[in-house]
Formats: C-alpha cells, sequence, structure tokens
C-alpha cells in the first residue's frame, strides 16, 4: 500500500473513532457535553494523545511508562479511537459532517496511524489505541488500585457504530459492512438515531486497566478484559462511578481508551457508539488490599463482574464473586449472601463480543438501611 493511501486509509478509520481525547475545538464543538455533576477540585496533570504517549492494541508492563503520577492525583488523559469509518475519501467523510480537516484531533489520530506501532500480537487480539501506561508511585502487587471517574467530555459532537459479516453476536446477519453515524443534540442530552429516535447520551471509557500480571504474560491484547480490567465495555462506568482493581506489577501501568457516547448492555455489534472524548480520573492506591478481580461502584449499586470464553461460565464467576465480596465486605456468611443474591441482585450481559464475555451483578446499596457512608461524589 502506498504511504498515501495509507495515511488516507488510516485517517478514514481515525476520523470515526476520532480520538477519546484532546481538546475540543471552539469552532467545531464550543460547548462539550458531559453528565458530570460534580467538578473535579483541581486537574495535577495532562496525558496528551501524542504518538509517545499511546499503545495501539494492548496493555502491559514491557514499554516505559509515558507519565507517572501520585496516589491521589487528579489526571486529564486525552484518548484517540481509531475504530470507525472503513472509507478512503475521509475528507468527503469529514466535509459531510461539517468538521474541518485541520482539527487538531484528526491530525492526531493520522500521527497515531503512522507513528505508533502495532502491539506485535495476533491478529484480532486487539485494535484500540490507548493513552498509556500511566505509573501510578507506590503501587504494587498486592495493593489494590481505585480509580474514580470525574468527567467524560465530548471532544465532536457525532460518534458512530458499524457491523458486518463475521463479526458482532450475529456474525452471519449481514452480507457487506455497515456503518452509521450518530449526531448529538447537547441541549436534549441524545445522540440522534433518525427523526424519530434518540439515544440518551451515557458516555463512558469502555478500557480502563492496569498490566497483567507478568507471570502470565508481559503484554496482553486489549480486545478480550481479565483480572487487569481492560476491555471491560461496562456503561455503568459513567462520572461519579469508580472502579477498583488488583496491582499486577509495581506503578500498576495503567492504559486508558476505546470511548463510548452509549452502549446497550451486550454491546451485540461490536463496537458502541464510538467516539471522542477527554477523561478525568483520579488514582488512589490502597496499600496493602489485596483483590482477585477488578469490581466497581456506583451512586447506587456495586457491581461484580465474572468473565470467561463461555458465558455460562461468567455467569457462574459472576455468583461467586457476588458470594465473596458479600462475604468479605459485608460481613455476611456464605448462605445468607447466596440467598440474598437470589432476592436482590440482577445479573446483566456486559459484553458478547470481546472473546472474554462478560456478565455482572448489580448490588443495591438501597439494601442497607443502616449505612449512612457518604459517597465521594455525592
Amino acid at each position: 500500500m502506498s504511504t498515501l493511501r495509507h495515511l488516507l486509509t488510516a485517517s478514514a478509520l481515525a476520523v470515526s473513532a476520532i480520538g477519546l481525547h484532546a481538546q475540543p475545538s471552539p469552532a467545531l464543538d464550543p460547548k462539550p457535553w458531559s453528565p458530570t455533576k460534580k467538578q473535579a477540585p483541581r486537574i495535577d496533570h495532562h496525558v496528551k494523545a501524542t504518538p509517545q504517549n499511546l499503545a495501539w492494541g494492548w496493555l502491559g508492563s514491557d514499554a516505559q511508562p509515558v507519565y507517572r503520577v501520585k496516589s491521589g492525583d487528579i489526571v486529564q488523559i486525552d484518548t484517540i479511537s481509531m475504530g470507525g469509518m472503513r472509507d478512503d475519501n475521509y475528507q468527503e467523510f469529514v466535509k459531510k459532517l461539517g468538521l474541518s480537516l485541520e482539527h487538531p484531533v484528526i491530525q492526531e489520530m493520522v500521527a497515531a496511524r503512522l507513528q505508533v506501532p502495532p502491539s506485535g500480537l495476533p491478529a484480532g487480539t486487539g485494535g484500540h489505541m490507548l493513552t498509556g501506561p500511566v505509573y501510578i508511585e507506590g503501587a504494587e502487587p498486592g495493593d489494590t488500585l481505585e480509580v474514580r471517574i470525574w468527567d467524560n467530555k465530548f471532544r465532536v459532537p457525532y460518534g458512530n457504530n458499524g457491523a458486518g459479516p463475521g463479526s458482532g453476536g450475529l456474525p452471519e446477519l449481514l452480507a457487506a459492512r455497515e456503518a452509521k453515524i450518530y449526531t448529538y443534540d447537547y441541549t436534549k442530552g441524545w445522540a440522534n438515531f433518525n427523526d424519530d429516535i434518540k439515544v440518551p447520551l451515557e458516555p463512558f471509557m469502555g478500557v480502563m486497566g492496569v498490566a497483567p500480571d507478568p507471570a502470565t504474560a508481559k503484554r496482553v491484547g486489549s480486545r478480550a478484559p481479565g483480572n487487569f480490567g481492560g476491555n471491560i465495555d461496562l456503561r455503568d462506568l459513567v462520572p461519579g462511578s469508580r472502579m477498583f482493581v488488583p496491582v499486577h506489577v509495581k506503578g500498576a501501568f495503567y492504559f486508558t481508551g476505546d470511548a463510548h457516547a452509549a452502549q446497550g448492555d451486550g454491546e451485540i455489534t461490536g463496537p458502541a457508539i464510538e467516539t471522542c472524548m477527554t477523561t478525568v480520573q483520579q488514582f488512589i492506591v490502597h496499600k496493602g488490599k489485596k483483590i482477585k478481580t477488578p469490581w466497581f461502584e456506583t451512586p447506587t449499586h456495586y457491581i461484580v463482574m465474572g468473565l470467561n470464553t463461555d458465558l455460562d461460565a461468567a455467569m457462574k464467576m459472576a455468583m461467586q464473586e457476588t458470594i465473596d465480596w458479600l462475604v468479605e465486605n459485608k460481613g455476611l456468611t456464605k448462605f445468607e449472601a447466596y440467598s440474598l443474591a437470589s432476592v436482590a441482585v440482577s445479573y446483566r450481559n456486559t459484553v458478547i463480543v470481546n472473546g472474554n464475555l462478560g456478565m455482572h451483578g448489580m448490588i443495591p446499596k438501597s439494601l442497607w438501611i443502616k449505612d449512612k457512608t457518604p459517597y465521594w461524589y455525592d
């Protein structure tokens, strides 16, 4: 493929995923929208989506950290997503959306495509353009990293979704690849499917994770999630939520990317509404707090997850994680936890398209009527 054709193809793919992060252009998006109800008290660092700060399709500890932060720091992270339009004529695509070819995000995406090396892993194991790794000082194996999500802001007023033969939950459904552009109405807080159908904007980061245990692998593809987090695609991780993930290497080596404007449980086509955002996250190291798998918290629920290549096995893991979490964190017996899970915990399919399939349990906080512990986002 010629250099020019490579550039055009790269740009076409880049435009639709337009990097999860970077500063919004006043001419393009003068009032970037986010659902946040509480602004971060400060921004301690800004990690930009420059080629040297990006990892194409992988998470691991076998590369130099791109940034170092301390426990408690609040970090603005710019990311870019390379999924999206496959039209080589990206200029026409940009023109139809009323965007500028000089927009810095588009230029970042082209630069990333040309300068960021691929993962070196087998094809199909990951294609996300992630920002990282970020080194969190003080984090060591045996610790837990808490990631608080303060904000997710759109950079551009559109996103895209696509599907084709061999992909998604119904790989035999379509004879040719198709794609759909969603534009946003910030005044209403929705994405336009058509004149009659509107999809609420619920922006979250699809990939949030740390380096895996190097005894297993120093580098893994970004497609399949695991006990390191990664491509979780948990739609509940909007601003005001948080993740707890086990630390496997010194410094944790944190990665994020794959921004979504909205997603249904399951993400059945493969992508969600892939879009461009800036995320603001806070890192807190819990020394000596050892956990086996990630868990999550929102203002209304505790969330546990099961992951497996078999959905039934993922469900079984989610049930076991529920029991273990209730025993460890709420002091119930195994039977009490089992009973409570049966009558009060709802289980949902997280995602069916990432290699490791996901089921998660939603544990309502409202069950504990005497618990008046304030939530960090209140």
